[in-house]
C-alpha cells in the first residue's frame, strides 16, 4: 500500500471537515462545522502557525493530521503539538500510522524542530503503547488546558 501525505489546500477543507466530524464523534468531542471551517482556513493560509496534511493510501484519502507550531525554551527552539491525527477505522492497524509518524518526524527534523508533543487518551491503550514504543514519554507534570472564550462562545468539550 502506497502512503502519501499531501498538504491541505483550501479546496480540501470539506474533506478534512468530514474526517473531523467522524474523529470527534469517535472521541466524544463536540463538533462545530462553522468554527472548524474558520480554524482550518486560518491554518491553511498561515504556515507559521502550523500545517495540516491529508493522508492518502493508494491515492484514496483515508485521514489527516495537524501540527500546531510553537517554541520552547526547555527544548531550545521550535516545537510542535501533533494536534490531531485521524485514520479511518477500516485503515487502522495496517502500518499507515507508523509511516505517517516517520513522515512527521522527517518533516520536523528537516525544519529544525527540537520536540514534538501530543495528547493521548489513556483509554486508548493501543495508541498509548504505540507512542511509548515510538519514543514519546510521559511527564511527571500534567498537560493542562484553559479554553479562552468570548462571552458569546461555547467551550469545546476537550
Amino acid at each position: 500500500m502506497k502512503i502519501e501525505c499531501q498538504p491541505v489546500k483550501k479546496e480540501d477543507i470539506n474533506i478534512i471537515l468530514d474526517f473531523m466530524k467522524d474523529y470527534y464523534s469517535m472521541e466524544g468531542i463536540s463538533f462545530d462545522r462553522d468554527k472548524s471551517v474558520v480554524a482550518l482556513e486560518n491554518l491553511v493560509s498561515d504556515e507559521n502557525i502550523g500545517r495540516i496534511w491529508i493522508i492518502e493510501a493508494n491515492r484514496e484519502s483515508v485521514g489527516y493530521f495537524c501540527l500546531a507550531f510553537g517554541y520552547s525554551l526547555k527544548h531550545y527552539g521550535k516545537d510542535c503539538i501533533l494536534d490531531e491525527i485521524y485514520i479511518k477505522p477500516e485503515y487502522q492497524h495496517l502500518g499507515i500510522g507508523s509511516e505517517v509518524m516517520k513522515f512527521i518526524e522527517d518533516f520536523l527534523i528537516r525544519n529544525e524542530f527540537k520536540a514534538i508533543h501530543l495528547v493521548v487518551h489513556l483509554k486508548n491503550l493501543a495508541a498509548f503503547n504505540y507512542y511509548i514504543k515510538s519514543g514519546f514519554h510521559m511527564h511527571e507534570a500534567s498537560f493542562m488546558t484553559k479554553v479562552l472564550k468570548n462571552d458569546d462562545e461555547d467551550n469545546p468539550s476537550d
